[in-house]
C-alpha cells in the first residue's frame, strides 16, 4: 500500500505541477523507491480534524425541534421550533429558511444566512433566511426527545 502510494506521489505531483506551472517548471525526474520495512519507515502524518468553520457576520446557527408544532400567525399553522444554542428554550420560527426541507423525526443544526428584507409584507418576516449548511441532522426517537 504505502509503495503504491509513493509511487503515485513520486509520478503524479511533479506532473501535476508542471501541467498548472507551464513548461518554465521541469519536472522531477522519477525515483526508483526504495524497498524499506514499515518497522523502519517513517509513519505518514495523521489527518487532523478540520477545523470548525467560523459564521460570517450575516450567519447563525439554529438548532431546529424534531417535531412541527401547532402556532397560529395569521392564520392557525405549523411552525418550527428554534434556539440558537443548546441551552436556551425553544421559541417558534414563523418564517420559512430558504433551501431547507424540515424532516419529521429529525433535530438539526443548521448555519443559515440572515438578510433584511426591504419592504416586506405586513404579515411577513423583516428577515430572510437562506440554508448554509446542514451541520447536523440527528434521528430524535420518542424516548429521546429531551426539552
Amino acid at each position: 500500500m504505502r509503495t503504491t502510494l509513493l509511487l503515485i506521489l513520486t509520478f503524479a505531483i511533479p506532473a501535476l505541477v508542471s501541467a498548472a506551472c507551464g513548461p518554465s517548471v521541469p519536472a522531477a525526474a522519477p525515483t526508483e523507491p526504495e524497498a524499506t520495512s514499515s518497522a523502519t519507515a517513517p509513519a505518514a502524518p495523521l489527518p487532523t480534524a478540520p477545523k470548525a468553520e467560523t459564521p460570517k457576520p450575516n450567519e447563525k446557527t439554529l438548532f431546529v425541534r424534531e417535531s412541527l408544532v401547532d402556532c397560529q400567525g395569521e392564520a392557525p399553522m405549523k411552525c418550527m421550533q428554534v434556539r440558537e444554542s443548546e441551552s436556551e428554550e425553544w421559541t417558534y420560527f414563523y418564517a420559512p429558511i430558504e433551501g431547507f426541507e424540515h424532516q419529521e423525526g429529525f433535530r438539526y443544526e443548521l448555519r443559515v444566512e440572515v438578510s433584511n428584507v426591504t419592504d416586506p409584507p405586513a404579515d411577513s418576516s423583516s428577515l430572510r433566511y437562506r440554508l448554509v449548511k446542514v451541520i447536523k441532522k440527528e434521528q430524535v426517537t420518542s424516548g429521546s426527545a429531551s426539552p
